[in-house]
């Protein structure tokens, strides 16, 4: 019985790689069958180069081409350059990746242009086409002078500090060790030196004031005239003499009177 291929029912879903089609294979002429899945894989490997059209693939398809189908590029996957590296692709006339590597980011010293010149011995001030920044820039790090302006929030150490003609404010209190008081007000002071008044040191006295006025002449006598009122009198070697007599036939004696009063 002959059976035309247009009478048979059209399978056109639930289609499976076991599934049968009738094949003429012309050299031994005869009629065979064979699987969808076989003539899938056959007409794939005997197709000539160029002859899929791989535009037509669909790429939304979850079933694309696996990875074993692609060939290995040689590239290993990651992410390529950095800060300090640019990353860099050689790509072959197929648009394949064949090498990926990060290349150093190198700069000419001589590409650079508009930057002052760096002092590598010597002092700034010796450099030539440097711009303008001041006086401060220019001076040596173990010599600077500054007139006129203001320092803040600078720690200095190990260094000799000159101040003319200058004010030195808003600085944490200079301790006794460091030649200061350790004090940010006079009677603070004082007391950390040992000097307060009516304990340390004496206070001031109009009278001894007074009493260290008169010893500026040579044989005087201090004496007090009137209450708070210091005076001096010429007192000569006699008078000492005579004032230092023990006794008074010892002062009658300096005074040559003998025994004139017994």
């Amino acid at each position: 019985m002959t059976i035309r291929i247009s009478n048979l029912n059209e399978l056109s879903v639930n289609l499976a790689q076991v599934d049968l089609l009738p094949v003429v294979d012309v050299s031994a002429a005869e009629t065979k069958r064979i699987q969808i899945g076989n003539l899938i894989n056959i007409g794939i490997s005997g197709a000539p180069s160029g002859f899929i059209d791989l535009s037509k693939l669909n790429q939304n398809s979850a079933a694309k081409l696996s990875n074993n189908v692609l060939a290995n590029a040689g590239v290993s996957s990651g992410t390529y350059g950095a800060a300090d590296t640019v990353a860099q692709f050689i790509v072959n006339d197929k648009g394949i990746v064949t090498s990926a590597t990060g290349v150093p980011i190198e700069i000419n010293a001589t590409a650079v242009t508009g930057l002052a010149p760096v002092a590598t011995s010597g002092t700034y001030a010796s450099l030539s086409g440097t711009p303008t920044l001041g006086t401060l820039s220019s001076q040596d790090a173990d010599n600077i002078s500054v007139s006129g302006g203001t320092i803040d929030n600078v720690a200095l150490s190990g260094v000799t500090i000159i101040a003319s003609g200058g004010t030195i404010t808003g600085i944490t209190d200079l301790a006794i060790a460091d030649g200061g008081t350790g004090a940010s007000n006079a009677s603070d002071a004082r007391d950390n030196l040992g000097l307060t008044i009516g304990s340390g040191v004496q206070a001031y006295s109009s009278i001894l004031s007074g009493v260290s006025e008169q010893f500026t002449t040579a044989d005087t006598l201090i004496y007090s005239s009137a209450s708070g009122v210091v005076d001096s009198a010429p007192f000569t070697s006699l008078g000492r003499s005579i004032v230092s007599g023990s006794t008074a036939s010892g002062v009658r004696s300096t005074l040559g009177l003998g025994s004139i009063a017994t």
